[in-house]
């Protein structure tokens, strides 16, 4: 039996005059190349089955019909006519479409309404309600089911928009991979069934636009396809009369929350429906929860939580790298906190995401992907769950692009000794696996008995062995470092492998791929890898030039002897504010105003500035009176509690002072390699006069360079 996708590769097939690629058919259909292979198997199969020869190939000219197929009389009659007793659609596509018809209905639907829709039998219906029973089950809800009358969806409504989320997107990303652009609305009324038209989804679009110009953002194309896809399934299911209930904790994102409320009285303005509290909070939730592509918001001091933990996290990653550059680098501070903010919204709503290059991160860059989750562990500790990997792989490409403008992927090779008892295989093996990874040359691969020869004859760099190699052996003044592995080699292997050698510098393809797609698609190209090479030099070029124009100051560059005030004697939290507030004022950071702004964001947010054990950094919004970039220190003569139970009493109290969003970065990345060190709230205690501590602070800083 033909399903539709399959008829309409038939149609394309049989219209051309040459045999067609892949790519060619996935265009002329509007479909992906994976959804065109897959259908394309289908098809053969099909034809087997019908006694009639399958689909003619040729690696080099592609696909094109047998004259049997393309003369067969029930075939064309069948094309002609897009309907018949040969005629059915996948499993999937029924399930889809039922689970579509059934979103937008608050009434029973009898099983025969739905035979008609699908032209199959009711019997057929039976067995796809059954399924989709099963699937409700494991999202949360179910299909109730009623004598005489039929079926409908019941139960947790969220798990019904979600079920529903993760089926539209899965089959629109499909639809939509090889699309252009301009066919998005048309595509996305097909992927819907036709209850919503493409001037609907037009309509969330301008809603959407209007939103990332009241946010000051840009959602990237996923983000910007995920709203599209929670405005349309809102109004299917308000249409039905189903709404959303109250949540138990409303969203504490004033600005989202402002944005919503605009998109919700446009949609009920448009849809003449009534748009109630708890969709305004999902939409908010939508918003907050969608990915950037661009983010110009001024800083704001509720996100100061997620500027440390961005911090903390990227010490973390430099550690695990050896990159010291890592914690200083503000390019990739930027990039990873604006994808931080909606993963973290995503993690504690539960908030599903797919990555379409997941299989690929993991398989290229195994190795980063483990230290980035390790390094992760304090945003989900924050958060109270566990990044999925889809999101882990997001951020690989951070700290991969990170690593790139570092040089780690650019150096000479290493020379590389390997050591193993284990036979030839495992030999090959790791040397294999560290070729892959790292930029290495593999000297030799020998057994322990062999090293002391081969260490003389080929003077390598780093050995890596499996065994236990004689204390004789690497005790000499050139003795390179040797690194103990386990014979499969282990992430954890890898990570420490990683400390040692040069990271193997990923194909311009990788990095350049969209660069090159788009260029392919509007110009020939006489020499692509001499294009990718200049393009590849001047990105690294403007990479380069942007880092080194030294705009913003360092924690070293404002922080002086005067900005420091030891054992103060403050009887509560806003004594303790105040003092610092004044203390900053003084030397020409801030205006009067900016110590009540302190006060207010704390009383109005709660003890979020106890950031550390002992440790909390109070801050106010630029506009509330910051003039420069500036940190003040005050060390406490007596504990104070902040209202924080987790972290009081505080004992070090930390001023930041912001001009914008982008000025403070170098300051936040030193302050957060102090917070990093367990010992710097007793250590700075400890210190008897404003010069020592000054020293103190900058000699700690210097032991992370």
């Amino acid at each position: 039996m033909f399903n539709e996708r399959c008829l309409e590769i038939l149609r394309v097939l049989r219209r051309a005059d040459r045999p067609l690629l892949v790519r060619e058919i996935a265009e002329k259909t509007n479909r992906s190349a994976r959804s065109v292979q897959y259908h394309l198997k289908f098809l053969d199969d099909t034809l087997r089955e019908m006694h009639l020869p399958p689909l003619l190939r040729s690696a080099r000219n592609g696909i094109r019909l047998p004259a049997d197929v393309r003369g067969n009389a029930s075939l064309r009659a069948l094309l002609s006519e897009r309907q018949g007793n040969l005629y059915a659609p996948s499993p999937e596509e029924r399930s889809q479409r039922i689970f579509s018809f059934l979103l937008s209905q608050q009434a029973y639907v009898s099983m025969e309404l739905l035979a008609e829709q699908l032209s199959v039998s009711r019997a057929t219906i039976v067995r796809d309600v059954h399924q989709i029973k099963v699937l409700a089950h494991h999202a949360g809800f179910h299909v109730e089911a009623a004598p005489n009358r039929g079926i409908r969806l019941a139960g947790d409504e969220s798990a019904i928009r979600a079920m529903a989320f993760r089926l539209f997107a899965h089959h629109m990303q499909e639809e939509l991979a090889l699309a252009p652009q301009d066919a998005r609305r048309n595509v996305l009324a097909r992927v819907f069934e036709g209850q919503l038209h493409a001037a609907d989804f037009a309509f969330y679009e301008r809603c959407i636009h209007e939103a990332e110009g009241a946010l000051s953002v840009v959602f990237s194309e996923t983000g910007f396809s995920a709203l599209v896809l929670h405005l349309a399934i809102l109004t299917l299911r308000q249409r039905g009369g189903n709404a959303l209930p109250m949540p138990r904790e409303e969203s504490r994102t004033p600005r989202e929350q402002a944005a919503a409320q605009k998109i919700a009285a446009r949609l009920s303005r448009h849809f003449h429906l009534s748009i109630s509290r708890a969709e305004q909070h999902a939409i908010a939730l939508q918003l907050s929860c969608s990915g950037l592509s661009a983010d110009e918001r001024d800083f704001d001091p509720s996100d100061f939580t997620l500027h440390t933990l961005a911090g903390r996290i990227l010490v973390r990653m430099g550690t695990l790298l050896n990159d010291a550059a890592m914690a200083r680098d503000e390019r990739l501070f930027q990039g990873f906190f604006a994808h931080l903010r909606p993963a973290i919204s995503r993690l504690q709503q539960g908030v599903p995401i797919e990555n379409p290059l997941l299989a690929e991160i993991r398989a290229e860059y195994s190795w980063l992907f483990e230290a980035v989750r390790e390094a992760l562990a304090p945003a989900e500790e924050w958060a109270g769950n566990r990044f999925c990997d889809a999101e882990v792989a997001y951020f690989v490409l951070h700290f991969g692009a990170a690593l790139e403008r570092h040089g780690r992927l650019r150096e000479e090779k290493r020379r590389v000794l390997v050591v193993c008892d284990h036979g030839i295989g495992t030999s090959e093996l790791i040397a294999a696996k560290v070729r892959k990874f790292f930029n290495v040359e593999i000297m030799a691969a020998v057994s322990r008995r062999q090293a002391q020869q081969a260490l003389s004859e080929t003077a390598p760099e780093l050995i890596i062995t499996t065994v236990e190699l004689p204390k004789a052996l690497l005790c000499g003044p050139c003795a390179p470092p040797c690194i103990r592995v386990a014979p499969l080699l282990t992430q954890r292997d890898l990570l420490r492998l990683g400390n040692h050698l040069p990271l193997r510098r990923r194909a311009p393809e990788s990095l350049l791929q969209g660069v090159m797609q788009a260029v392919t698609r509007h110009a020939i190209i006489l020499d692509s890898p001499k294009l990718l090479d200049e393009l590849a030099a001047l990105l690294d070029a403007q990479g380069e030039s942007a880092a080194s124009k030294g705009e913003m100051p360092m924690l070293k560059d404002v922080l002086t002897e005067d900005c420091l005030a030891l054992r103060v004697k403050a009887a509560d939290w806003e004594a303790a504010v105040r003092y610092g507030g004044a203390m900053m004022q003084r030397l020409g950071m801030v205006e009067e105003r900016y110590t009540e702004a302190m006060l207010r964001t704390v009383r109005e947010m709660g003890p979020y500035i106890v950031i550390a054990p002992g440790l909390a950094m109070p801050h106010a919004r630029p506009e509330d009176g910051a003039k420069r970039v500036g940190v003040a220190i005050l060390t406490l003569e007596d504990p104070i509690p902040f209202g924080n139970p987790d972290y009081d009493p505080v004992r070090v109290v930390v001023f930041l002072c912001a001009v914008d969003k982008v000025q403070h970065l170098k300051v936040l990345s030193d302050l957060m390699v102090l917070f990093e060190d367990e010992g710097f709230c007793d250590g700075i205690c400890a210190r008897r006069t404003e010069k020592e501590a000054h020293a103190y602070v900058l000699g700690k800083l210097q032991e992370e360079i």
